[in-house]
């Protein structure tokens, strides 16, 4: 991410989570992309962000736009912990198809720790998220989502999802960021242990270089300790100017 993008999104967030001290209504923004749900069972659902048109929340005022991290990742769709999802209040739109997209958006940043984040129409940076910087986002989502009758969703529900959320949805963000410690240890280890088999299977070089077998023998071949052809010329010379010279060096 770019120097002057980072400080964009840091400022827009920063200003996002001042607004919930002031109790103030957040910032405008549409929801756009595509995204494809299945169901896998047990109240748990397959979803899948489309690569060219993703899912993405986008801020009106900043052109900021924030899409999940994760291309395909398992959800039960309603980011509202169980317990607020059996309250029945009057006007709290509360099932789990009710403002979809924002919960996907929110599922996806809690289980990954990040968002993707660019200007309209710019390329992609990841950005890592503290939790309440996830819940932010999730409200802004919601203050721009809808049921699926078309039916914005109230300002209520927006605060009352984000305060239960903020709440009671600490423990699933310290279980995902364990998971992010194990696996990034068992790259490690799987990294470590692949430079070590890589280093064992690199040859050994041949002994005899300084102070080894063929040390001393001229200039002989290394490591073998025999006089190279150069070394035997030179030899077979010396001798015979020894012998022709009655004994004596010349």
């Amino acid at each position: 991410m770019t120097s002057k993008i980072a400080k964009i999104v840091a400022k827009y967030l920063a200003r996002e989570v001042k607004k919930f001290a002031a109790s103030d209504e957040p910032d405008r923004g549409e929801l756009l992309g595509k995204y494809k749900i299945t169901p896998v069972g047990n109240g748990l659902f397959w979803c899948e962000i489309d690569a060219h048109d993703p899912l993405r929340y986008r801020d009106e005022k900043t052109g900021l736009e924030f899409s999940p991290a994760l291309g395909a990742f398992k959800t039960d769709k309603g980011s509202i912990p169980k317990i607020v999802q059996r309250v029945k209040a009057l006007g709290l739109q509360l099932k789990e198809d009710d403002a979809e997209r924002s919960y996907l958006i929110h599922d996806s940043a809690y289980q990954s720790g990040t968002v993707r984040v660019r200007k309209s129409g710019a390329d992609w940076s990841l950005l890592t998220l503290t939790r309440e910087q996830a819940d932010v986002l999730m409200h802004d989502c919601l203050s721009a989502d809808s049921t699926p009758e078309g039916k914005p969703i109230s300002r209520a529900t927006a605060f009352a999802v984000y305060q239960a959320v903020r709440r009671f949805s600490g423990g699933p963000w310290k279980t995902y960021r364990a998971q992010d410690k194990v696996r990034v240890a068992a790259v490690a280890l799987a990294v470590g242990g692949a430079v070590g088999r890589k280093l064992q299977e690199c040859p050994r070089k041949a002994s005899g270089g300084r102070g080894g077998v063929g040390a001393g023998v001229g200039s002989g071949k290394r490591g073998t300790g025999e006089p190279d052809a150069s070394a035997r010329r030179k030899g077979a010379s010396g001798a015979g100017r020894v012998a022709g010279s009655g004994g004596k060096r010349v």
